[in-house]
């Protein structure tokens, strides 16, 4: 049988049947329980600092004003916060968590579960499953769940911190300079507006700078990097990456890969590469309508075809490849060598000066039509 049950001024204490129930708990601090059955149960809180517990069935609970603590409990529930600064814990099955006004926290717990967290600085966990996750205006802390879900992650507004964890993420900051990490699993990062960090994590991901001056970490696994639209810098990490420097001729791109068999693509303008250093290498330069100037020679330097050695000197190539190398150890090479390149610096032309920094692993990049912003100071030794 169905209840209707409503409270006073008083804190109350109201417990729902075992069928559909109605909770009001209106004014005081309440507590309202849902029922032990599987009846679908409405419980408000209205004022004051409330509890409710929705229990089994799959319930809806409201908090209203005060700072209340909801839990779905068994069921598929929906909560929401209201005014005040909320905590909301879904339960196991797949819930809808809304946080509205204040700062909230709000958990999902297991199953698939979309969680909002409305106007002010929430912190927000998916938990187990694939869930949604908004973290909405404000400053946000958002997480997706440490196991295997693939969870989507939005910042909305505000500077945001968003964590994927476990699974195949995908991670949007939004506007505001936010910071994401993709944590396990094959991750994809978008930036979105303001001026982000975002790290790979372990995996193969694909981050994105899009707008502001942004920080891109590939980490391990084989990752593709895209620069925005500004002044990014991207760092490969491990594994076999793909870095590209894209966007129009007023952005600056800063390379930094850290691993063997590292890819360059560049596309459109002119590059003179100074090889400084003895790091040995093993990167890849591609070119498209672009002329590549070697003014050092140190260890391995090429791009994946063969020249004859051509000796401690200058040379130039023109056209769909260019690349170089040459010695190591002061040995002369004998016949021809597939040359692969060591780069740690690139200066841009005819463009003021930038830098690229290529290191010891596996990295791609490709850089299109930019310019070059001033860049002062050392190179690291990689």
């Amino acid at each position: 049988m169905s209840k209707t049950l409503k409270g006073t001024r008083q804190n109350d204490t109201l417990r729902g049947g075992n069928g559909d129930d109605f909770l009001f708990g209106r004014e005081g601090n309440d507590v309202l329980f849902g029922g032990g059955s599987y009846g679908h149960d409405y419980l408000w809180g209205e004022g004051g600092n409330d509890f409710l517990l929705g229990e089994k069935g799959h319930d809806f609970l409201s908090g209203g004003s005060g700072n209340d603590v909801l839990s779905g409990d068994s069921g598929s529930d929906r909560l929401l916060g209201g005014e005040g600064s909320d905590t909301l814990f879904g339960g196991t099955e797949d819930d809808f968590l809304f946080g509205d006004s204040d700062n909230d926290v709000l958990s999902g717990g297991n199953g698939r579960d979309g969680l909002n967290g409305g106007d002010g600085n929430d912190t927000i966990n998916g938990g187990d499953g694939s869930d949604t996750v908004d973290g909405g205006e404000g400053n946000d802390v958002l997480y997706g769940g440490e196991k295997y879900g693939h969870d989507s992650l939005s910042g909305g507004g505000g500077d945001d911190l968003l964590w994927g964890e476990g699974g195949h993420d995908v991670l949007r900051g939004g506007d505001g300079n936010d910071t994401l990490s993709g944590g396990r699993g094959d991750d994809r990062l978008y930036g979105g507006d303001g001026n982000d960090t975002l790290s790979g994590g372990e995996g193969d991901d694909r981050l994105h700078g899009d707008g502001g001056n942004n920080l891109l970490l590939g980490g391990p696994g084989n990752d593709f990097l895209q620069a925005g639209t500004s002044v990014d810098t991207l760092v490969g990490g491990g594994g076999t990456d793909t870095m590209f420097g894209a966007a129009s001729r007023t952005n600056s791109v800063f390379i930094v890969g850290d691993n063997r068999e590292d890819f360059t693509w560049v596309k459109n303008f002119d590059v003179e590469v100074d090889r400084r250093g003895n790091a040995i290498g093993h990167d890849h330069l591609r070119s498209t309508g672009a002329e590549l100037e070697i003014m050092y020679w140190v260890e391995i330097l090429g791009v994946h075809r063969s020249w004859p050695y051509l000796g401690e000197r200058d040379m130039t190539y023109s056209g769909m490849w260019a690349g170089t190398i040459v010695r190591k150890d002061n040995k002369e090479p004998v016949g021809e060598l597939t040359v692969r390149v060591g780069v740690q610096s690139w200066d841009f032309s005819p463009w003021n000066h930038s830098w690229l920094v290529a290191g010891r692993m596996n990295d791609r990049r490709v850089v299109e039509s930019l310019e070059i912003l001033p860049f002062e100071g050392e190179l690291p030794d990689l």
